[in-house]
This record gives structure tokens, C-alpha cells and sequence, in this order.
């Protein structure tokens, strides 16, 4: 059931027999939904959370019994709801939420379609520890949540087999494009080291944007820690392993054999080695090649520059020579790279291959 009180006051509630607003289903939360900075009439809308579905609840005239009022809930398109209320955010582009089939959505504001946006932090490998939003245990679906603050939608979720909000990831929702693949991003992620059960941003009047979170692990205590000072929050120095996988490439004619002699990579000109691992969709057809980088950088200074660190840190190509070449169908190729103080920045990756006359070789 649906009701409200009078307007700026909570002592009152209207009955639920006198709106006669019911959606046919389980509610779990609610969002404001309004494009415009607006409360009140047709443009502000107030985003409902189901179990079977998302609603719209919306009117220009809320006066109660429902024969007066002109409010309506209105279902979207789809069947997937939300049980996760905590992860409801409104942003610049729309309402974004986690729904009940572990991914995420936004509703743009005037459609009453809600597009999935969530692929690029759902796992395409089988590789142990290497998972996305799509393992959040099915018990902690509640307690994850989201805060839009400083231009991201940031999400906390807890990964398989465990009970807190282990890992975080953002959505830089300013520059929110689809690839030529159809997938929606930049992503930025996985962000292990803070157990954040909830957020709470201070953005009314006279407040400066800060950003709180509730530690979520009882074993450390009920802390709430100041998210938005950098002063209060330092690296823990461990090398991060950082992995980007290509789709399966038929490069050709899906339907024959190639050789690979060589691949190339444009990449950052960071510290460290980078290992390639190449597979077809039957496996491993080749692992273990490396490339080593000189880390030739140097960093003008510590500024940020349009919200981006400012370095002469230059791109370079890399080579890896395959004496023995590997001979797919359809080619996905996996990068690594560990690292506790360097950006990891992939630019292009190009295969070098022949293609034979050998049909489903």
C-alpha cells in the first residue's frame, strides 16, 4: 500500500482506504524521479521499487479520498524490480538502482523504459576470484548500496559467500556512453578495503557535499567514516592484479582457421610485466607470453587537471612474436597486469593472422 502525510509534516498520514493507491506488487523503496529541480506536479515523479516490477507514481492534485486527487501509478516497461532500495540514486541522467536480476539499470528521465547498464562489471571469465555484480549472494541483495556523489554512481556490494559490502564500483556517470559493443560504462573497479553497509550524502542547504559511510563489518566496530576527505583515507600499497579480456574475435570467417604470428599492444609505458593469454571458446591455446615495460615517466607534479591526473607518461607499442603460432576460430585474448602505484591504461590491441582454407578446422 501507498500513502503520505500532509505537506512538510509527518504528523498525519492520510488512510490507505482514502488514496486507494495499491500497485500489484511487494514494494521494497522509493526514489524521487524529476529531471528538473522540482518537488511538486507532473514533473516531479516518485520512482516506486517492486517485486515484480518498477513504477512511476506521479500528480499535480494529491487530495484524498482518490475520486478528487488525479495521482496514478504508472508501471514501466519490463518485469524486473528491486529489492535493493539502498541502491535507488538519482543522477543527472537519470534514476539508477540495482534490480532483482543482479544488474544495474537507469531510468532516463521522460522514458518509461529502464536500460540495463551493468555488463561491464559482470564476470565473461571463469577465472578463480574474478567476479562481477552477477555472484552478490542472493541474501544480500538488501543490504547493498549506492550513492551518487562527486560526478559517480558508486555502488558497494558484497562478492560470493560473503555477509558485508566488500567491493565497490563506480560509474563515472558524466561520461556514461555505449561501446560499439552495446555496453555502457566507464566502470571503474573492482575497490576493495572499505566494508561500506550504507551511504549518506549531505547536499541541502548550507552543506558542502559531504559523504559518510557506515562500516559494515561488526567485527571492527560501528564506525562512520568521512568518505569525502581524502586527508582520511590512504592505499594500502598492494599491488592490484588488473585484468582486460577481448570478446572471442573471429577475425575473419568465423567458419576457418587462422594462424596468429604476432600481436601488438599500445599500452602506458608504466613499470612492470604484462602477461597474454590467448583462448579459444574450447580453452587455453597459449599462456605465459610477457611483455616488460621501462616505467618512462615523468610526473610534472601532484595537481589534478581537469579532474584527471596531469603526467608526460607516453603511450608505447609493444610486440610479442609467437614462434609457434596459436590457430583459433575465434580469438579472446586475456592481459594482466599487477600493480601497487601505477594506472594500467590499455589503448589498442592488434592480432596479426592468416587465414586458411581449412572449413571448421
Amino acid at each position: 500500500d501507498l500513502t503520505w502525510s500532509a505537506s512538510f509534516s509527518t504528523a498525519t498520514w492520510e488512510s490507505v482506504a482514502n488514496c486507494g493507491v495499491r500497485p500489484d506488487s511487494h514494494l521494497y523503496g522509493m526514489c524521487l524521479h524529476s529531471a528538473t529541480n522540482v518537488a511538486a506536479g507532473y514533473d516531479a515523479k516518485v520512482l516506486l521499487a517492486g517485486a515484480n516490477g518498477m513504477y512511476l507514481f506521479f500528480a499535480s492534485d494529491m487530495r484524498v479520498p482518490y475520486t478528487t486527487g488525479d495521482y496514478v501509478i504508472y508501471p514501466l516497461s519490463g518485469s524486473v524490480g528491486c529489492n535493493a532500495p539502498r541502491t535507488m540514486c538519482w543522477t543527472p541522467r537519470g534514476t539508477m538502482y540495482l534490480g532483482i536480476d543482479k544488474q544495474v539499470y537507469i531510468l532516463p528521465f521522460n522514458s518509461p523504459t529502464p536500460v540495463p547498464i551493468g555488463h561491464k562489471i559482470q564476470s565473461n571469465t571463469h577465472l578463480a576470484g574474478i567476479e562481477g555484480i552477477e555472484h552478490i549472494p542472493a541474501g544480500q541483495m538488501a543490504n547493498v548500496a549506492a550513492v551518487y556523489h562527486d560526478g559517480y554512481y558508486k555502488l558497494s556490494v558484497a562478492k560470493n559467500g560473503q555477509t558485508m559490502n566488500s567491493t565497490q564500483w563506480w560509474l563515472n556517470v558524466a561520461r556514461l556512453t555505449q561501446d560499439e559493443n552495446g555496453f555502457w560504462g566507464p566502470w571503474y573497479g573492482p575497490m576493495t578495503g572499505q566494508n561500506i553497509s550504507c551511504f549518506m550524502l549531505q547536499n541541502g542547504a548550507g552543506d558542502t557535499g559531504e559523504l559518510f559511510g557506515g562500516e559494515n563489518d561488526a567485527t571492527v566496530g560501528s564506525f562512520v567514516y568521512q568518505l569525502h576527505d581524502e586527508s582520511y583515507h590512504s592505499d594500502s600499497g598492494t599491488a592490484i592484479q588488473i585484468y582486460y579480456q577481448t570478446f572471442y574475435h573471429p577475425l575473419t570467417n568465423p567458419s576457418l582457421r587462422k594462424d596468429v604470428h604476432r600481436v601488438e599492444l599500445e599500452l602506458l609505458d608504466v613499470l612492470g610485466t604484462v602477461s597474454v593469454d590467448f583462448s579459444d571458446i574450447e580453452g587455453n591455446l597459449r599462456t605465459g607470453d610477457t611483455v616488460g615495460l621501462s616505467g618512462n615517466a615523468i610526473y610534472w607534479n601532484d595537481k589534478y587537471w581537469d579532474e584527471d591526473y596531469w603526467s608526460s607518461s607516453m603511450p608505447t607499442r609493444k610486440t610479442i612474436n609467437l614462434a609457434q603460432s596459436v590457430q583459433p576460430r575465434r580469438l579472446s585474448i586475456l592481459v594482466k597486469h599487477a600493480s601497487s602505484d601505477d594506472t594500467f591504461e590499455l589503448y589498442a590491441l592488434r592480432v596479426e593472422a592468416i587465414e586458411q582454407n581449412s572449413t571448421f578446422a
